[in-house]
């Protein structure tokens, strides 16, 4: 099997009908991706499944909302090969060139959260 993305409906329906296990029991590692996980790690997942589901408007302030209220989401993030040079950028990112290809990167919403809120430009 080949790691090819998921959908955000297929992320909740998964979290919705198996929950999430922690990484002390399961950890995330692509060499582990067509392995089974332990049983272990189905019993301890069901403590943490997703109860109930919602659509977040693409709003900041519904969205700071969320979590300021505790709420986690997720949310889908298009970013360019340019956004992997903000370490060296000051943290700053520039506006894709139109050559530049998409990458795949996974985003906390926890950690954005906090960026969102100690920087004054997003």
């Amino acid at each position: 099997m080949e790691d090819i993305g998921c959908t955000l409906q297929g992320v909740t329906e998964g979290m919705q009908d198996y929950g999430c296990c922690s990484e002390d029991i399961w950890k995330y590692n692509l060499t582990s991706i067509n392995r089974k996980p332990s049983s272990e790690s189905y019993t301890r997942a069901k403590r943490y499944r997703v109860t109930n589901a919602t659509d977040v408007p693409t709003n900041l302030i519904v969205m700071k909302s969320c979590l300021a209220d505790e709420y986690p989401f997720v949310f889908c993030l298009s970013l360019f090969q340019s956004f992997h040079h903000a370490k060296t950028n000051k943290g700053r990112v520039p506006m894709p060139k139109s050559w530049e290809q998409q990458s795949a990167i996974y985003v906390k919403s926890k950690v954005l959260y906090r960026y969102m809120c100690n920087k004054t430009a997003y």
